[in-house]
């Protein structure tokens, strides 16, 4: 009852401020002599949007949608339809309470729901049909029998006609169609279920199958260009450590400092990066710099066509068969996209990181491998297996200091990327094992010969799903070059991804494979048969090998058909070796990993059997991880089952956090096969400007360790100038700074009056999440992945103001290492408009000849009312009520068209008068008791907003259209020949000259070109210096005397300042006269 009685307090207060200027307009201002009030009234557009608001949140927060709403007899209603608990239909459905139940428009769920039924009221029929053609609807009330394809049903005494319209108890309505139909009349909200989808239904889940599936939508606002720039201030990283070590029973220590720095930005139109270590040994330990440009559409190095290209310290091209990369000075070319694979079974994972950090290769959740960060920085893990769809991976870094660092790789195999006849390739030239610079590698290779490496691999469609490969790589190898050629061949049968490959090297040795890959639903299985021929040159296999090896390898993955935990997930896989000297040997591991509660469990299990092997084994390595709350624990621990049946080596940790920027970690690592057990302890503060982590180590042979490291990182914004420090690294992402702030003037400009906002939420998505603006108004994003587009916005519901909108809806960027995107966002206030739709009342004859009209006109409920920017594009879109009422909230500052929706006109049979122009201000225009009359009948002025002509022009390049600069085009038709275009414009213009005075006409008949999809040519003729309700009236005109006619409206007319309409110059009967 407390909720009935909110309901209706904050009915009264919604009625008052909706209909008390409804009412004031209707005693002022009438159809032909008034205009409607304009007033600038912030304090109303406030008060509306916070009752908006508060009625929301006490209807939808506060009511349990199953309990039993009570209202009074009589009491009308209009409920939006939800669809299957969470789609929800534009429109409203009108419904009317009687005998403690609620009667639903037949006549709105057709229009609403899109279901066809045709409703005769003289006849007192409803005929159509539901979900499929086959569920046919019949509804006869002289007969009062209902008939679906569920049965046959007596109608009960509540169903009955109201004006046009079929009203029926939502409880007997779904009975009938077998829905369920359940008001919620605290929410105004009407809850519908149905067994099957209904059309509208099913066309969203289809448009949602299209996006992929995911749960956050793609990129779709407009992309902003964003230029390398000549120079740029580079973001950089820096960490420091020193460390105190002291042997045993020593009483001596040592300890040495050491530093890496990196920084990364724009420089001579391309992303500069370079990485530097220092030591208190070798002062400069070594640099890497590397130079390179990306782009996501192949426009880079003419016709090359690349989509990347680097210079310096790069990461060579991987081949397969043999081939490998590693990091040397050099140039590499490509057109492929980023982090996309070529059609080969395996790839390569590899980067750049800190010295001395771990990093941990997952598949979705499945442990794939783990590598230490060496002192080069350069990190790599070869031959990753890939599926035939989607392989999506994560890298999880572990710094010394406890941080904790992820990174998401998605690599499709996709053959569709070559299905288009695109031919990609990748090739690096490089030094072999040369870079930069290396203190070490110049002192042992100074008399040396340098030596040139080179890799390439290109791939080229020959047929719909096939596709052939080749490539080559030459190298020195012990003082010796070793040269390997290429071939292969991807190929889709029976569902299986198929390739082939075929190497051989510059002495005759060959290598061969084969890879089978298929997914069955969410399991993934490839199988691999190699050869591998003895002497046959591999790349960094060190000695020749006189050994023939036949390997085969299967794979399987994906989810366990049981519920164990969250995610749970399986992985098999089988490693036959077998060689030219009858040698064996069978590698079998069974996996699973799963998510419990709060815990990330691992657990892996290798069995390892051959012929030169004493006795089989079988290992175990179980990976834990999880979090409860502000405690963290990791274990990772190695058993060996057989045949000692013993504990290799556990590692332990568990960290602590005191606070978001404060933590403890303790850690202990036992090694059972040296009888090795060490301990530490670790504080991490975050600092804000850095982040500083002192270190304590002990073991049970008396060794001690002591270090402290620090890390910090150096940004500029670019909305200040500023540059700021970070206590996490920046150089391996992109950036945004947003700066959100009101506009009042709104010239886009921050000057003036204009204020910063403070507080706002901006979105990226896709990339990078949300930020919140400080006190200057700026959100700065760091941390946004490389080469993954994503939309930026402001959140509206963020803004502290009801009645601000953000100028434009958004941009998306891409953003790329080291460099910050800057977007501006200024924020206006926002105006609002709303009035009432009425039909003019109908004359009707008396006895004596004599005419009346009606008192009233009559509302009009259910109409579409659509509002235009100056764009052309469909800015909002709203349905009157049950009362007639319109309301468009929120309407940015700018020149808009109102106009009624044709299928509204068409199903209502009624005329619509002129769109009508109106203006929004700055200052928040308030735009109320805006009546719009409609007269019945016949006739209607169809109508289009076209931002331009393009198609029509470019179908017409032998016509000169410089001098198109209408605001209004008549469109006079389709036509299917020019023989029949030509007379009808003949007939135009031989009998309604003075209709087209001043009309031009684009295209002559004898010049005109058919539209390939309509087959038809289409007549127009351009008019200026009219009205827009003159243009309508020639329109009428025409259509009167049989021919038809569209008036096509540009945005060149929206953009013009309001004026009131000028008398028509042309003389339409109305139709009831002319009966």
């Amino acid at each position: 009852m407390k909720h009935f009685f909110h309901f209706c307090f904050l009915y009264g207060i919604f009625t008052c401020f909706i209909f008390a200027p409804s009412y004031l307009s209707a005693q002022q201002l009438t159809h032909n002599t008034g205009d409607a009030f304009v007033q600038n009234q912030k304090r109303l557009a406030l008060a509306r949007s916070f009752v908006a608001k508060l009625k929301a949140g006490l209807g939808r927060g506060h009511v349990i949608p199953s309990e039993t709403n009570i209202l009074p007899e009589g009491e009308i209603l209009l409920l939006q339809p939800i669809l299957g608990g969470n789609l929800r239909v534009d429109g409203l459905i009108y419904g009317l309470v009687k005998n403690r139940g609620v009667l639903l428009s037949l006549r709105d769920i057709s229009d609403v729901l899109q279901i066809p039924l045709v409703i005769d009221i003289e006849k007192k029929t409803v005929e159509g049909w539901y979900v499929r053609e086959d569920k046919v609807f019949s509804l006869d009330l002289n007969t009062g029998i209902a008939r679906t394809d569920i049965g046959e049903f007596n109608i009960s005494k509540n169903v009955f006609i109201e004006g046009d319209d079929v009203l029926v108890p939502a409880s007997e309505l779904g009975q009938w169609m077998d829905f369920e139909f359940k008001p919620v009349v605290s929410a105004q909200d009407l809850r519908i279920t149905s067994a099957e989808l209904l059309p509208i239904q099913a066309r969203d889940k289809r448009r949602q199958s299209s996006l992929g599936g995911h749960k956050i939508p793609k990129p779709s606002l407009p992309r902003i260009d964003d230029d390398y720039r000549a120079v740029g201030m580079p973001s950089i990283d820096v960490a420091t450590r020193s460390v105190y070590r002291r042997q045993g029973d020593s009483t001596e220590g040592v300890d040495a400092h050491s530093a890496t720095l990196r920084s990364i930005g724009d420089f001579a139109h391309g992303t500069l990066s370079t990485q530097i270590q220092l030591n208190d040994t070798d002062y400069l330990k070594n640099v890497r710099v590397k130079y390179k440009r990306e782009s996501l559409d192949a426009d880079l190095l003419g016709a090359l066509k690349a989509r990347r290209f680097e210079v310096g310290d790069i990461t060579t091209t991987h081949v397969p068969l043999g081939g490998r990369t590693s990091q040397e000075l050099g140039v590499r070319v490509t057109n492929t996209d980023s982090l996309r694979t070529f059609s080969t079974p395996t790839t390569g994972i590899s980067g750049t990181g800190f010295p001395g950090w771990d990093v941990e290769l997952y598949r979705d959740t499945q442990l794939v491998g783990f590598r230490e960060i060496g002192e080069d920085g350069f990190y790599q893990f070869s031959n990753v297996n890939l599926f035939q769809s989607d392989n999506n991976f994560r890298l999880v870094f572990y710094g010394p200091q406890g941080e904790v660092r992820e990174e998401e790789l998605y690599i499709p195999v996709d053959r569709t990327l070559l299905s288009r006849g695109e031919g990609i390739y990748d090739v690096s030239i490089s030094l072999d094992g040369e870079n930069t610079y290396d203190k070490s590698d110049a002192n042992l290779n100074s008399d040396d010969d340098t030596n040139v490496s080179v890799s390439a691999l290109y791939e080229y469609p020959v047929a719909d799903g096939v596709t052939v490969s080749a490539g080559a790589r030459s190298h020195v190898e012990q003082a010796q070059r070793d040269s390997v050629a290429n071939i292969g061949v991807s190929l889709v049968a029976s569902q299986v991804l198929i390739n082939a490959g075929l190497a051989v090297d510059d002495e005759g040795d060959i290598s061969a494979q084969l890879v089978g890959r298929r997914d069955f639903g969410e399991h993934k299985v490839s199988g691999t048969l190699d050869w591998l021929g003895a002497n046959f040159d591999v790349q960094g296999g060190g000695a020749e090998n006189d050994i023939g090896t036949l390997r085969s390898n299967i794979s399987v993955n994906g989810p366990l058909p049981f519920q164990l935990g969250h995610k749970t997930r399986y992985n098999l896989s089988t490693n036959y070796l077998l060689d030219t000297n009858d040698e064996y040997s069978l590698r079998s591991s069974v996996g699973v990993n799963t998510i419990w509660k709060r815990l990330a469990l691992n657990e892996q299990l290798t069995h390892l059997t051959g012929s030169t092997l004493q006795d089989d084994s079988l290992d175990s390595v179980t990976s834990v991880t999880g979090t409860y709350g502000r405690n963290h624990v990791r274990l990772l621990a190695n058993y060996e089952l057989k045949p000692n049946n013993e504990l290799n080596n556990i590692l332990a940790s568990y960290k602590r956090d005191f606070t978001k920027k404060l933590n403890m970690e303790l850690r202990v690592d036992k090694r059972f096969e040296t009888a090795l057990t060490e301990y530490s302890a670790k504080l991490d503060w975050q600092a804000g400007f850095a982040r500083i982590s002192p270190r304590v180590t002990y073991n049970n042979q008396k060794d001690f360790f002591a270090g402290l490291d620090t890390r910090f990182s150096l940004l500029r914004d670019p909305s200040q100038g500023r540059v700021k420090m970070y206590d996490y690294n920046i150089t391996s992402s992109g950036g945004v700074s947003a700066f959100v702030y009101l506009d009042k003037d709104g010239d886009g400009l921050f000057n003036g009056e204009d204020e910063p906002l403070e507080g706002v939420v901006v979105k990226a998505p896709q990339n990078g999440g949300r930020q919140l603006t400080d006190g200057n108004g700026i959100a700065l994003f760091t941390r946004m992945g490389k080469l993954r587009l994503t939309d930026v916005y402001v959140d509206a519901e963020s803004l502290q103001d009801p009645t601000w909108v953000s100028d434009f809806d958004g941009v998306s960027i891409l953003p790329r290492e080291g460099n910050i995107v800057e977007v501006n966002f200024p924020v206006h206030i926002s105006g609002e408009l709303d009035g009432n739709v009425y039909a003019r009342a109908v004359p009707l004859p008396q006895v004596d000849g004599e005419e009346v009209r009606a008192a009233k006109p009559v509302s009009l409920k259910n109409v579409r009312l659509k509002l235009y920017n100056d764009k052309g594009a469909l800015q909002d879109s709203t349905f009157t009520d049950v009362t007639g009422f319109y309301y468009f909230p929120r309407i940015p500052p700018g020149r808009y068209l109102v106009i009624i929706d044709e299928r509204s006109a068409a199903r209502g049979q009624f005329i619509r008068p002129a769109p009508q122009q109106i203006e929004i201000g700055y200052d928040g225009t308030v735009i109320y008791g805006n009546d719009i009359y409609v007269d019945v009948g016949k006739g209607d002025i169809p109508s289009a907003f076209l931002p331009d002509l393009d198609d029509y022009k470019a179908r017409h390049p032998h016509i000169d259209f410089s001098n198109d600069d209408y605001d209004f085009v008549l469109n006079l038709g389709d036509y299917n020949s020019r023989l029949l275009m030509s007379v009808v414009w003949y007939k135009l213009r031989s009998r309604y000259d003075a209709m087209l005075t001043g009309a031009d006409i684009f295209v002559p008949p004898t010049q005109s070109y058919v539209d390939v999809k309509t087959g038809k040519h289409t007549l127009r003729v351009g008019v200026r210096h009219i009205t827009l309700e003159q243009a309508y009236n020639r329109c009428r005109a025409l259509m009167v005397r049989e021919q038809y006619c569209k008036v096509e409206i540009y945005p060149s007319y929206i953009r013009q300042k309001p004026v009131k309409q000028a008398q028509a110059d042309i003389a339409v009967t109305p139709d009831h006269a002319l009966k």
